[in-house]
């Protein structure tokens, strides 16, 4: 009876909590630098491929990749891609069973379908803001594509199709990816549980194909995203919203840029309007007009050579959203 009670008493003795240095004497700092390492190195290369292919659908090409931005606009991006995806590629992994052979089971359906519906309220609540505006940003390619489209105008459900039409378009290659992840973990658990396969095989082809979807969605996902909400996040968030400038330009410069329509100051003919900056490299200052000779609103991109520019001013946002008019004057003495 004794013994009973010892051995029912030890069984039900708590669990030992390990002491805070037992912890850190697990802890290995080259292995936790090399994690490090590696994300911030994939973040860079994200942000490095979000901000170039946006500059070069704008017809801007930069090979500086010497920038901290790179890496704070990969990290935004690889956010909300994991804030969209993960939902969805849980739910393609735990569809992926073999029968009688693997058998995976969602932990909690619940948790799961709040983070899917709560990442497309998000997304939808995204492309609501953007819809309803009375126009497009500068630079949101994706939804100025779909405004010409559906023609909204005034018109409310006009305005709410084409928001359902942008989530669909930013959310289209996170449903790629999910199916390429449900159909790579088939093809894995086959190859892992079945008989040994030749080198090169119709399953591992397709497993390496399933992959590579899934590598060409995700950049798919970045560049849709890109053109879509890249140019209204702050630039302090690593976005590429513009930010407003007076560039003052040299004597023997200012009847070139006149000719190309760049606005300056009446009276002050060497002095720019506050111009929305998009970009800017130690070569060139790229900056948003707006071409209003097709009745309509035309946002176009000029790119200063520094070379032309003397001195620069930062200004507050004007109180108007969009940017000076393409204005072809003659030249001024």
């Amino acid at each position: 009876m004794q013994n009973e009670l010892f051995v029912t008493e030890r069984m039900t003795e708590p669990a030992k909590i390990p002491a805070v240095g037992e912890i850190w004497s697990h802890f290995d700092l080259g292995e936790a630098t090399k994690v490090v390492t590696i994300l911030a190195a994939f973040a860079y290369a994200t942000g490095a491929i979000a901000i170039n292919t946006y500059l070069h659908s704008l017809g801007i090409v930069d090979f500086s990749f010497a920038k901290p931005k790179l890496l704070l606009t990969g990290i935004v991006v690889l956010f909300t891609y994991l804030l969209l995806a993960s939902p969805a590629f849980f739910v393609a992994w735990s569809m992926a069973t073999r029968h009688e052979q693997t058998v995976r089971r969602l932990s909690s359906v619940g948790h799961i379908a709040i983070l899917l519906i709560g990442s497309l309220m998000l997304l939808l609540g995204a492309s609501v803001f953007s819809c309803f505006q009375t126009h497009p940003s500068m630079g949101q390619s994706t939804v100025w594509q779909v405004w010409r489209i559906t023609n909204p105008g005034g018109s409310v459900s006009k305005r709410l199709l084409a928001s359902l039409l942008v989530t669909l378009a930013v959310y289209l290659p996170v449903l790629i990816a999910a199916m390429s992840v449900y159909v790579a973990a088939r093809l894995f658990d086959r190859e892992t549980a079945g008989r040994p396969a030749p080198q090169i095989s119709l399953r591992r082809f397709s497993l390496v194909m399933a992959v590579a979807v899934f590598v060409v969605a995700t950049i798919g996902y970045i560049c849709v995203f890109t053109n879509t909400f890249y140019s209204v996040i702050p630039q302090e968030f690593g976005g590429g919203q513009p930010y407003f400038e007076n560039v003052v330009v040299g004597k023997d410069d200012l009847c070139q840029l006149q000719q190309l329509g760049i606005p300056f100051v009446s009276g002050q003919s060497d002095v720019t309007l506050p111009l929305p900056v998009l970009h800017e490299t130690d070569t060139l200052v790229a900056v948003w007009l707006n071409d209003m000779s097709k009745g309509s609103w035309n946002f176009v991109v000029a790119v200063l050579d520094k070379k032309v520019i003397t001195a620069t001013k930062i200004v507050a946002k004007p109180d108007s959203p969009f940017p000076p008019r393409l204005l072809t004057q003659a030249c001024t003495d």
